[in-house]
């Protein structure tokens, strides 16, 4: 099979090379099965921390899990081009690794309106953020992303014959990618920066003016005992 020819490294440093970041996505994977592990278990049994605002943590932690345990080892599988000939499993494999990362983009995003209500908006933020609306932002951060990872299996992708491997790049459409980009990273990524940067000003803002009431503070509290 000319894919896997092509694949299949030529000389010891590939090999090595290949190895090395083999090894480094398992390492990765392991860590992210553990460290979220952890934190599910311990927002399960400690009542304490079932507050509204570590949803959104539970949230990403489950995606990390999922990562680490479904996305990386379909990653590790498929540079290979497995599997052949089996159009249905590639599809599957490669719409669970778009499926993880669109859901990890946008629970950070979710997270960090989060933060940014909590902060910027503190004394509206339990009004807004109820139980009721932080499940329903939660469920839309899965949601969208399931629906658009879909579009890959249901007809956005490259149907060539020709080629019977499960790579990446022969398999799902160059629009597909421009799609991915302009509609969803780059837009999150410049509403995150603009959030962030919004964040910043405020706590720079409470930090200078703390730094500048505690000395006057300090000041009347002496005088007024002399």
């Amino acid at each position: 099979m000319d894919n896997q020819t092509n694949f299949t490294p030529a000389n010891p440093e590939s090999i090595t090379v290949f190895t090395t970041y083999f090894i480094c996505e398992l390492i990765i994977a392991l860590l992210a099965v553990v460290g979220n592990s952890a934190i599910i278990v311990a927002f399960l049994s400690n009542r304490k921390l079932r507050t509204t605002q570590n949803y959104y943590i539970v949230s990403l932690a489950a995606i990390d899990f999922s990562m680490g345990f479904i996305a990386i080892p379909f990653v590790l599988i498929t540079l290979d081009g497995t599997p052949y000939d089996n159009k249905g499993l590639c599809f599957f494999f490669l719409t669970c690794i778009v499926l993880m990362d669109l859901c990890s983009i946008f629970s950070v995003m979710a997270l960090t309106v989060d933060r940014y209500l909590a902060i910027c908006k503190p004394f509206s933020y339990h009004a807004i953020m109820t139980p009721r609306r932080t499940l329903i932002h939660i469920s839309i951060a899965w949601i969208v992303p399931i629906a658009i990872s879909l579009l890959v299996p249901l007809g956005w992708n490259i149907d060539d014959k020709s080629k019977s491997g499960c790579f990446f790049a022969d398999i799902v459409s160059m629009k597909y990618y421009t799609f991915l980009y302009v509609v969803c990273f780059l837009p999150l990524f410049f509403i995150m920066c603009g959030m962030y940067r919004k964040i910043f000003i405020v706590i720079q803002s409470q930090v200078l003016y703390k730094f500048e009431f505690l000395p006057t503070f300090k000041f009347a509290a002496l005088s007024y005992k002399l």
